[in-house]
């Protein structure tokens, strides 16, 4: 199954804002996430939205998470 990348981007940014992302850092992951399954990496494009979703949804990532330098 083919998918436009402008989809596969509005998908993805929209499901992970669905589950807590802030838009600005949904569009940032859903770029990377389409990107990367262009270059042809598999392993860290949009095939892991479903797993990133579930994380979100069961606790384990945080969607809100701030990084802080120590």
């Amino acid at each position: 199954m083919r998918i436009d990348s402008v989809d596969a981007h509005s998908y993805v940014a929209d499901a992970l804002c669905r589950v807590g992302l802030a838009p600005p850092d949904a569009e940032t992951t859903a770029a990377a996430m389409v990107s990367t399954s262009l270059w042809g990496i598999a392993t860290h494009g949009i095939r892991l939205c479903p797993i990133y979703i579930m994380e979100l949804i069961g606790g384990r990532a945080r969607a809100r998470a701030v990084m802080r330098h120590h």
